[in-house]
């Protein structure tokens, strides 16, 4: 399997496990000129924008995110926020989701704006 069905795998898996408990999916691989967001969540007054990582073990996916990375991701959401005003209002989280085989874990308030 290469990396990229890799990678489509767990997001489809993030999807079912982010449905199963509650949250609507509001978009998929959203991308502007700032970078990609995996999924795009709302539960409640809560919009989360999520990073997938998909690797053979857990813990090598939780070091998967880098500072830069999670940069691009938060300019990502507020250009998204910019094209939904519908949504602005929303409290804003960046979460991650890290999958190996079937294992998922979510993990809310991966990290914060500008951290």
């Amino acid at each position: 399997m290469t990396s990229h069905s890799t990678g489509k795998r767990g997001e489809e898996l993030a999807t079912l496990f982010l449905r199963a408990k509650g949250y609507a999916i509001v978009a998929r691989n959203w991308r502007a000129v700032t970078g990609e967001i995996d999924i795009i969540a709302r539960r409640g007054e809560r919009l989360c924008f999520i990073e997938v990582k998909t690797r053979r073990h857990i813990e090598d996916a939780r070091d998967a995110i880098t500072a830069r990375q999670r940069r691009r991701i938060e300019h990502t959401a507020q250009a998204f926020v910019q094209t939904r005003p519908d949504l602005a209002d929303l409290d804003m989280r960046f979460d991650a989701i890290f999958v190996s085989g079937v294992r998922t874990h979510h993990l809310q308030n991966a990290w914060w704006m500008g951290e």
